[in-house]
């Protein structure tokens, strides 16, 4: 699978699922840790404990009530949480 294709990396215990434009499918190595460097080289951002993003596919960042960031992200589905640790370099990296 060509890496440009994947929306987002999701940890699910030591488990990585990666979404795309085809479908959700397990990457072949497990721990999230073990991908966040080569996936970082490629456009990707840990934004979460559990969570890689394709900044390309960043459609929207919004503020929860408390303050944390979400990112919609194109063709995923659902909300993607930031953690409050990783805010400050997310926004840096999204140029806001």
């Amino acid at each position: 699978m060509d890496i440009a294709e994947v929306i987002v990396a999701e940890a699910v215990g030591r488990a990585v699922w990666l979404r795309t434009d085809l479908g959700r499918f397990r990457c072949a190595t497990d721990g999230i840790d073990n991908i966040d460097d080569k996936y970082s080289e490629c456009g990707f951002v840990r934004v979460h404990r559990s969570y890689l993003v394709n900044l390309s596919r960043v459609r929207e960042v919004s503020r929860k009530d408390g303050g944390e960031l979400e990112l919609t992200v194109e063709n995923y589905g659902g909300i993607v949480p930031v953690s409050r640790r990783r805010a400050k370099f997310v926004t840096e990296a999204l140029g806001l």
